[in-house]
């Protein structure tokens, strides 16, 4: 028995909803949708639910610390993604510090990315279809991961139309062709 693409798609939307998950469609909250949750193609973080879920999970903690949390998670300082996919996960576990001022006073505090002990006051969201605007790289060359049902690379500026089929700068191509990960 063979299954499609969209098959397996409905049933892991049907799995994470049964999880407690929200689904969106993604052309429904791209900037041009019936919802815009982003302003532009080229974001990939849906930032003000960010930041509602950041106050919702550490009230006690000023909006612009949680400005300043939301910034440190979002600013990609790690060369190697190794390195990266480490930070992330230090910062999942023990969240970001963060200095504000109190009247007169100077604070210090963590903002928790994830409520583990009420798991409902996190925000889980799951979303079909995203577009997302291609970036070149400085030699203009882009290389794509291999995605289900035959997508091709996009040409820099357009669009990945396909969640799988993810565009990613390659500066060892110089714009000459373009090969999967």
């Amino acid at each position: 028995m063979s299954i499609t693409e969209q098959q397996l798609e409905d049933a892991a939307i049907g799995w994470f909803g049964e999880l407690g998950w929200r689904y969106v469609n993604g052309p429904d909250i791209a900037p041009d949708g019936d919802n815009p949750a982003r302003t532009d193609y080229r974001h990939g973080v849906l930032r003000e639910r960010l930041l509602a879920a950041l106050a919702r999970i550490n009230p006690h903690i000023p909006t612009a610390a949680l400005e300043q949390a939301a910034h440190e998670l979002l600013t990609v300082n790690e060369p190697l993604l190794v390195a990266r996919n480490r930070r992330m996960h230090r910062l999942l576990l023990s969240g970001i510090p963060v200095e504000f001022s109190e009247g007169q006073e100077k604070r210090t505090d963590l903002v928790n990315l994830i409520d583990f002990a009420n798991p409902r006051n996190n925000d889980f969201l799951l979303v079909s279809e995203r577009h997302q605007a291609a970036a070149p790289s400085r030699s203009g060359g882009f290389r794509q991961r291999p995605a289900a049902g035959g997508d091709r690379a996009e040409e820099p500026g357009q669009r990945a139309d396909r969640h799988l089929g993810c565009l990613q700068p390659d500066p060892d191509l110089q714009g000459r062709d373009r090969r999967p990960l």
